[in-house]
């Protein structure tokens, strides 16, 4: 797992920035406010799913072992 790697670091404290504003906006059940929140969450996790998880071989999903590594 590339926990040294800036890319996964600058994921990991944009999922906890967000991560926080989505348990508050819970709390407040203000659920108009939840969907731009998820939108911000679904944009953390895709910043290190697009570079360690969703690998492709030859255009077909790696499957599970490949995940969290980076791309080749």
């Amino acid at each position: 797992m590339p926990l040294n790697d800036p890319t996964f670091q600058k994921g990991l404290a944009a999922l906890r920035e967000v991560s926080m504003v989505a348990y508050k906006t819970a709390m407040e059940k203000k659920q108009d406010a939840m969907l731009d929140v998820a939108d911000k969450l679904t944009m953390a996790c895709a910043t290190c799913h697009d570079v360690y998880r969703d690998i492709t071989v030859d255009g077909k999903p790696a499957g599970i072992e490949a995940r969290c590594n980076p791309k080749p």
